[in-house]
């Protein structure tokens, strides 16, 4: 998958904002996110949606602490409609399931950890993003799922913007 593509792709769709607002020190969203098959051997983006406006896509993320510290929990629900067989693939205890962080530092202030649904996979991820130092950080990471059979699937993430003050 081309990383121009998936910036290209996240580009035109709107940005996820989270904000801190007033007094608020936390806040929490649900979210899905649509696997889709590769195409040609080629991985491709997976949409992320807001779980209460199936129609509300998004591209990029930003969190806004508003010069807080504070915390942001995003809780994703795997829609497994077009790839029925997958889950959140589980880190080996980093902090960092369903996702592969490739930037710098990525485990300082980003945790994820997979969790199991209905169904007793791993189909629901709760990612915590924490302002502990009031600098600004920017995440790149990958989607990571997994199949029964031990298949890897993944997705490019956009960008992630991270505003502390």
């Amino acid at each position: 998958m081309s990383s121009e593509t998936v910036a290209d792709k996240c580009a035109a769709l709107p940005v996820f904002t989270a904000e801190l607002a007033g007094d608020e020190t936390e806040r929490s969203y649900d979210l899905v996110l649509k696997p889709v098959n590769p195409v040609d051997g080629v991985d491709q983006y997976w949409p992320l949606f807001n779980s209460s406006s199936e129609g509300e896509q998004f591209g990029n993320m930003l969190f806004k602490f508003n010069g807080k510290k504070g915390t942001f929990v995003l809780n994703l629900t795997l829609d497994l409609s077009e790839v029925p067989d997958l889950q959140f693939a589980k880190s080996t205890g980093h902090g960092q399931d369903g996702i592969k962080g490739i930037t710098e530092n990525f485990r300082h202030e980003f945790k994820a950890k997979a969790k199991k649904g209905d169904d007793g996979n791993y189909t629901l991820l709760q990612i915590t993003v924490k302002n502990k130092d009031f600098e600004a950080d920017t995440y790149t990471f990958l989607w990571q799922c997994t199949t029964a059979d031990g298949v890897d699937f993944v997705s490019g993430d956009p960008q992630a913007q991270y505003e502390p003050q």
